[in-house]
């Protein structure tokens, strides 16, 4: 005789908003007060918090939000308009700003796993599941944008990839009700999954492929109670290409087709992902090596990386979570066509195919507990819990640690701004808005967030077309064996009215040719800010 024994539906609820509230709250202090990610002077944030500043003051015809060029940005998306429209408004710092979005983002992030793990699995034990094995089943993790392990989104949620990886799982349980609605899809129905689509294209096209590659996934396996529901999702995301296609504030045609060979390198070079990407030295036979390190592989990716060994059990005895499994064969194929033919951010595609391995191991676990007879559920339930709570309060605390540390200790932080803020504050002080500054590139990359723009950003410069040629003549610059003749040249080319000679960069010759041709020269802590004289 078989009974049932459940716990009851609030207790499931009531576990995931616990949960959910206290990773939010920890978002919450790092975006309001501690604001981590603002102590590197390299990280991606100073080119979003350029953004809000570069919209806000024109937002029918920003700039470039770093460089003084008339050109677009893909970083001027639907999510980011949003939010310069109420950095306009009210008047909000961008970088106070900053911490708002990232908030925001993670909210969109445990909302849309909530949604989609309920229509999904089919369970209210699911969404507690799901958030603990895709934050927490990770080992030391990276610190990356579309990683999304809990040391990660403290970090970077209000990156425009966490907000689209939030919208993606939105998208998922959406797209899920759809075709599982008897009746036939409604207008505004589409539309709305048009918008949708039309937000994550536009707002951060390579967590977008995420998007489409497990849609496409979900509509291919998914049972249809009206299968013309399914042609008329194909056909709303289609319609929402082609607008995405029309967006007036930059080319996504221009991004996906560029002809910016600098800028293909920087997308494909196996230094952009150190950590992790192929190796593709000669070694002493004269043959490439097509490995990825696995020793990295295994101390970032951590326990997850068990999910990959179930994904034949699911495919064989699980075929309702098929989707998964074909997810995971195509992002597992394209880091392997990477390996021999390098695809435009191809070593991002691990991080999608983690997330593939992660929902596995959900899939596994919310079937563990839904066996039927008393006997197996007991010992399914025991094991699940176990495993969960053992690697949960494990990967937090070490998560914990390391924030603590990062704070606390290794920054030995002001009570309100990291370094790097200050730094630049102190230098915006003899700096305007009509600026144009040149200074090694981490150093101008992020000061662009704060005042003025810069002769070239450190990232890669999308329809910029002497953006090559710039970082070249930046380095010219700056070598201390330039003519101080053709230094000058180069620096009126771009129209440079101060030149900011860091600690680094500093030699008897570039300090001799700031006396010689600036109106003044102000020392700011380590750096000169060297206020050139105009031709």
């Amino acid at each position: 005789m078989k009974i049932e024994v459940r716990a009851p539906d609030s207790l499931a609820h009531m576990v995931f908003f616990i949960l959910a509230l206290l990773t939010l709250s920890w978002v919450c202090y790092d975006g309001l007060w501690g604001q981590l990610v603002t102590y590197g002077a390299g990280s991606d944030i100073w080119e979003h918090v350029a953004v809000l500043k570069a919209w806000s003051q024109n937002i029918l015809h920003p700039s470039h939000p770093q460089v003084n060029v008339d050109a677009g940005s893909p970083r001027y998306s639907p999510l980011y308009l949003c939010y310069a429209i109420i950095v306009a408004a009210t008047g909000l710092p961008p970088l106070q700003m900053i911490g708002w979005i990232g908030i925001v983002h993670f909210i969109l992030l445990l909302v849309g796993l909530r949604w989609f793990a309920l229509a999904y699995y089919r369970s209210v034990w699911a969404p507690v599941i799901t958030l603990i094995v895709m934050l927490t089943f990770w080992g030391i993790g990276w610190g990356w944008s579309n990683a999304y392990g809990l040391r990660s989104l403290i970090l970077v949620s209000s990156y425009p990839s966490i907000g689209v990886f939030g919208l993606s799982f939105i998208l998922f349980g959406f797209a899920l009700r759809l075709i599982r609605q008897p009746q036939e899809l409604s207008n505004v129905q589409g539309a709305a999954f048009c918008g949708l689509v039309f937000v994550i294209i536009l707002s951060h096209f390579l967590t977008a492929i995420f998007a489409g590659v497990f849609g496409l996934s979900l509509l291919f396996f998914e049972k249809s109670t009206n299968p013309r529901n399914k042609r008329k999702i194909v056909c709303w995301a289609a319609v929402a290409f082609a607008l995405a296609l029309l967006w007036p504030w930059y080319s996504l045609g221009g991004v996906l087709f560029t002809n910016d060979l600098a800028l293909q390198a920087n997308w494909l070079k196996a230094e952009s992902f150190p950590e992790l990407d192929r190796i593709a030295r000669l070694n002493s036979t004269g043959r490439r090596k097509y490995f990825y390190d696995m020793d990295q592989l295994l101390l970032r990716a951590g326990v997850g990386l068990v999910g990959f060994l179930f994904l034949p059990v699911v495919w064989k005895f699980l075929p309702r979570y098929r989707a998964i499994v074909m997810m995971a064969g195509i992002f597992i194929g394209l880091l392997m066509i990477n390996a021999v033919l390098p695809i435009a951010l191809g070593h991002r595609y691990l991080f999608f195919a983690l997330v593939a391995a992660h929902l596995c191991l959900v899939a596994v676990f919310v079937e563990a507990i839904r066996i039927q007879n008393v006997v197996g559920r007991f010992f399914g339930i025991v094991l699940v819990s176990l495993v969960l709570v053992v690697f949960g309060i494990q990967k937090v605390s070490q998560t914990y640690r390391q924030y603590i540390q990062s704070v606390v200790i290794s920054f030995d932080r002001d009570a309100s701004e990291s370094p790097v803020v200050r730094r630049n504050k102190a230098i915006a002080e003899h700096l305007s808005e009509e600026s144009i500054i040149a200074s090694d590139l981490t150093t101008a990359f992020s000061l662009a967030a704060f005042i003025g723009k810069v002769m070239i950003p450190k990232r890669g410069h999308y329809f910029i077309k002497d953006g090559s040629q710039r970082k070249k003549d930046l380095r010219i610059i700056l070598d201390p064996e330039t003519d101080d003749r053709l230094r000058r040249v180069l620096l009126d080319r771009y129209g440079v009215t101060d030149l900011i000679v860091t600690k680094q960069n500093r030699s008897p010759e570039l300090e001799t040719f700031c006396h010689k041709e600036s109106v003044a020269v102000v020392i700011v802590g380590d750096d000169q800010v060297c206020k050139l004289r105009q031709s």
